[in-house]
C-alpha cells in the first residue's frame, strides 16, 4: 500500500516535470518570446537541470537539446525508481525502451491536456493570449484532424 502511494506521487511529480521539460523544448522549437508566460513557467521550473546540462550539450538549431536530455534523464530515473519500488526485475532492454516510451507518453499527455485547455479557452475567451500560444503549439497536431 505504501509503495503504491509512493509510486503514484513519484509518477505524478515526474510526469509534471517531464511535460515541463518537453514544453520548454517545444516552445524553443517555435521560437516563442522569452517574456511569454508559458516560456517563463517552463524556464523557471526546469532551469535547475537544463542550465548545467547546457554546459555539456549546447542547444543547436531548432531543438533545445539540454531540455530533451533532461526529460530523458528524468524518464530514466522515474522508470528506475518505479522498478525498484515495485520489486520488478531490471533488464537492460527494458531500461532502454521504457524511458523512451515514457517520453512519448508525456508528449501525448502534453498534447492532450493542451488541446483540452485550448478548447475551453476558445469557448470562454477567444482573444486570450494563452489561447493563441496554445493554438500555435498545437497546430501541427490538429491540422490533420481539421
Amino acid at each position: 500500500m505504501l509503495f503504491s502511494i509512493l509510486q503514484f506521487v513519484i509518477g505524478t511529480v515526474a510526469s509534471l516535470f517531464g511535460v515541463l521539460f518537453l514544453l520548454r523544448a517545444w516552445v524553443w522549437r517555435w521560437a516563442f518570446s522569452p517574456r511569454h508566460p508559458l516560456v517563463d513557467l517552463a524556464r523557471r521550473a526546469t532551469d535547475w537541470l537544463v542550465v548545467p546540462l547546457s554546459r555539456v550539450v549546447p542547444a543547436k538549431g531548432n531543438w533545445d537539446w539540454p531540455s530533451l536530455l533532461g526529460a530523458l534523464i528524468l524518464a530514466f530515473a522515474t522508470v528506475l525508481v518505479n522498478r525498484l519500488t515495485a520489486f520488478y526485475p531490471i533488464s537492460p532492454l527494458g531500461m532502454v525502451l521504457a524511458p523512451i516510451f515514457t517520453l512519448v507518453r508525456w508528449g501525448l499527455e502534453m498534447v492532450s491536456w493542451g488541446t483540452l485547455i485550448w478548447c475551453v479557452l476558445s469557448w470562454v475567451n477567444r482573444q486570450s493570449p494563452m489561447g493563441y500560444a496554445l493554438e500555435t503549439l498545437l497546430e501541427p497536431f490538429l491540422r490533420p484532424c481539421r
